[in-house]
Protein backbone atom coordinates (compact mmCIF):
# COMPACT_ATOMS: atom_id res chain seq x y z
CA UNK A 1 0.00 0.00 0.00
CA UNK A 2 1.26 3.57 -0.91
CA UNK A 3 0.27 6.70 0.88
CA UNK A 4 0.85 10.06 -0.56
CA UNK A 5 -0.72 13.24 1.24
CA UNK A 6 -1.53 16.68 0.71
CA UNK A 7 -3.30 18.12 3.95
CA UNK A 8 -5.15 21.52 4.90
CA UNK A 9 -7.13 22.23 1.28
CA UNK A 10 -10.80 21.20 0.93
CA UNK A 11 -11.55 19.64 -2.45
CA UNK A 12 -7.39 18.42 -2.65
CA UNK A 13 -6.42 14.73 -2.79
CA UNK A 14 -4.88 13.92 0.91
CA UNK A 15 -3.76 10.88 -0.12
CA UNK A 16 -3.79 7.67 -2.32
CA UNK A 17 -3.99 3.90 -1.55
CA UNK A 18 -3.11 1.71 -4.22
CA UNK A 19 -4.14 -1.79 -4.05
CA UNK A 20 -2.61 -4.12 -6.42
CA UNK A 21 -3.16 -2.34 -9.77
CA UNK A 22 -6.06 -0.05 -8.35
CA UNK A 23 -5.46 3.59 -7.23
CA UNK A 24 -8.31 4.86 -5.04
CA UNK A 25 -8.03 8.79 -4.20
CA UNK A 26 -9.40 10.41 -0.88
CA UNK A 27 -10.95 13.80 -1.10
CA UNK A 28 -11.23 16.18 1.84
CA UNK A 29 -14.39 17.69 2.18
CA UNK A 30 -15.00 20.22 5.00
CA UNK A 31 -18.96 21.62 3.94
CA UNK A 32 -21.61 20.20 2.44
CA UNK A 33 -21.34 19.82 -1.57
CA UNK A 34 -22.44 18.13 -4.73
CA UNK A 35 -20.39 14.91 -5.59
CA UNK A 36 -19.77 14.80 -8.96
CA UNK A 37 -16.24 12.79 -9.18
CA UNK A 38 -15.39 9.74 -6.97
CA UNK A 39 -14.25 7.91 -5.95
CA UNK A 40 -13.87 8.40 -2.41
CA UNK A 41 -14.33 11.26 0.14
CA UNK A 42 -12.90 11.64 3.65
CA UNK A 43 -15.50 14.18 5.24
CA UNK A 44 -14.35 16.54 8.47
CA UNK A 45 -17.62 17.08 10.09
CA UNK A 46 -15.88 19.00 12.84
CA UNK A 47 -17.90 22.50 12.39
CA UNK A 48 -21.34 21.44 11.92
CA UNK A 49 -23.18 18.34 9.60
CA UNK A 50 -22.07 18.16 6.46
CA UNK A 51 -24.64 16.53 3.38
CA UNK A 52 -23.10 15.49 0.25
CA UNK A 53 -25.70 15.44 -2.49
CA UNK A 54 -25.16 12.31 -5.44
CA UNK A 55 -25.36 13.61 -8.76
CA UNK A 56 -29.16 14.39 -10.63
CA UNK A 57 -27.82 12.33 -13.87
CA UNK A 58 -25.67 9.21 -12.65
CA UNK A 59 -24.40 6.45 -15.13
CA UNK A 60 -24.61 3.13 -14.58
CA UNK A 61 -22.27 1.93 -11.79
CA UNK A 62 -21.21 5.25 -10.50
CA UNK A 63 -19.87 4.70 -7.17
CA UNK A 64 -19.08 6.68 -4.55
CA UNK A 65 -17.41 5.96 -1.01
CA UNK A 66 -17.45 8.11 1.96
CA UNK A 67 -15.80 7.98 5.26
CA UNK A 68 -16.51 10.29 8.17
CA UNK A 69 -12.79 11.31 9.34
CA UNK A 70 -13.77 13.11 12.65
CA UNK A 71 -14.82 12.52 16.20
CA UNK A 72 -17.91 15.12 16.40
CA UNK A 73 -21.71 14.31 17.64
CA UNK A 74 -22.12 16.19 13.93
CA UNK A 75 -23.68 13.76 10.97
CA UNK A 76 -22.16 13.69 7.55
CA UNK A 77 -25.32 12.81 5.08
CA UNK A 78 -25.23 11.59 1.84
CA UNK A 79 -28.69 12.89 -0.52
CA UNK A 80 -30.07 11.99 -3.49
CA UNK A 81 -32.80 14.44 -5.02
CA UNK A 82 -33.54 12.68 -8.37
CA UNK A 83 -33.37 9.17 -7.36
CA UNK A 84 -34.48 7.22 -4.15
CA UNK A 85 -31.30 5.08 -1.86
CA UNK A 86 -32.36 1.95 -0.84
CA UNK A 87 -35.32 1.80 -3.02
CA UNK A 88 -36.99 4.56 -0.65
CA UNK A 89 -35.28 6.46 1.79
CA UNK A 90 -33.35 9.64 0.55
CA UNK A 91 -29.99 9.90 2.71
CA UNK A 92 -27.62 7.92 4.58
CA UNK A 93 -26.79 9.01 7.84
CA UNK A 94 -22.74 8.52 8.58
CA UNK A 95 -23.19 8.80 12.90
CA UNK A 96 -19.72 7.36 13.81
CA UNK A 97 -16.40 8.28 13.43
CA UNK A 98 -14.21 6.40 10.88
CA UNK A 99 -17.92 5.31 9.59
CA UNK A 100 -18.30 4.99 5.80
CA UNK A 101 -21.13 4.00 3.16
CA UNK A 102 -20.77 3.15 -0.46
CA UNK A 103 -23.13 4.40 -2.89
CA UNK A 104 -23.17 3.17 -6.27
CA UNK A 105 -26.42 4.04 -8.82
CA UNK A 106 -28.13 0.88 -10.48
CA UNK A 107 -29.55 2.36 -13.56
CA UNK A 108 -31.01 -0.76 -16.08
CA UNK A 109 -34.54 0.21 -15.53
CA UNK A 110 -33.88 0.20 -11.56
CA UNK A 111 -32.96 3.62 -11.08
CA UNK A 112 -31.93 3.90 -7.97
CA UNK A 113 -28.74 4.38 -5.74
CA UNK A 114 -27.51 1.65 -3.44
CA UNK A 115 -25.94 1.63 -0.67
CA UNK A 116 -24.44 -0.58 1.43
Amino acid sequence: MIKTKIDGVQGVIISTDTIGAMSYPHVLITASKALTEGPSYAVSASSGPVVLTLPATPTDGDTFRVCKATSTAFTVSVTSSAHPVNGGTTAVAILTTFGSAEVQFVGKGVNMWVAG
